[in-house]
């Protein structure tokens, strides 16, 4: 090798010092969701909100079991729910 061989430094690279400070964040994060998770699987669950033209909870042991391919229109007479036009 001459002495044009140079080794090229990346300037846009961070250092050692800047990964290990880095993986300290990356790590603290973690730790903060895991532990937000955790707490979250404790709380009770929030109550349903009715929006729109789907069924309500009430109405949710109705929903009869539909396949990919079935018809829906036979069902409609059994299930008169309100259909928006």
């Amino acid at each position: 090798m001459g002495s044009s061989s140079r080794v090229c430094l990346s300037q846009r690279h961070i250092s050692e010092v800047g990964h290990i400070a880095l993986a300290d964040v990356l790590s603290l994060y973690i730790r903060k969701e895991v532990c937000e998770t955790q707490r979250r699987e404790l709380l009770p669950a929030p109550p349903a909100r009715k929006t729109g033209p789907w069924p309500s909870e009430q109405d949710a042991g109705k929903i009869p079991p539909l396949e990919v391919y079935t018809s829906v229109r036979p069902l409609l007479a059994l299930f008169p729910w309100p259909r928006q036009r």
